[in-house]
């Protein structure tokens, strides 16, 4: 009847994720954002579902930019130790991937993330949980 209730992504518009679910901010601290793969990485992930037992989030769509589906998860070592750890790719297990860490934590690393994916982890990007990020305040403004 008319009392079905839509899909929880139809509320709330443009006003980012919908409450309760858990958001990750990616940032770099050095200015390397003229790089592809890390400006394909910065912006917010919202938790769209879950892989192997740990959240899955993608990223929300930068305005004007072209779309491209980027998804933060986790892949345990059924594939070999190589797969195991946190992943930034298209789509889940897929074959195009920005980057690694090999963290088995139940949640994104904040750091060590390699790019490309089999190179050296880049100090600088950073991946923050926001609710948190917000709870602590952020930086101090002097």
């Amino acid at each position: 009847g008319p009392n079905m209730v839509g899909p929880p992504a139809s509320q709330g518009g443009a006003g980012g994720a919908p409450p309760g679910l858990e958001t990750y901010v990616v940032t770099s601290k050095a200015p390397d954002t003229g790089e592809v793969v890390v400006r394909t990485l910065i912006g917010e992930f919202t938790e769209c579902g879950a892989n192997h037992g740990r959240k899955v989030f993608k990223k929300l769509p930068d305005k004007g930019a072209e779309a491209v589906d980027v998804f933060l998860y986790y892949w345990d070592a059924r594939d070999g130790p190589t797969f195991e750890g946190w992943w930034f790719g298209n789509k889940l297990g897929g074959t195009q991937v920005w980057s690694h860490n090999a963290s088995a934590a139940m949640t994104p690393p904040q750091s060590g993330w390699k790019i490309p994916w089999d190179g050296a982890p880049r100090p600088t990007l950073v991946v923050e949980n926001k609710a948190l990020m917000q709870r602590a305040g952020g930086p101090e403004k002097l």
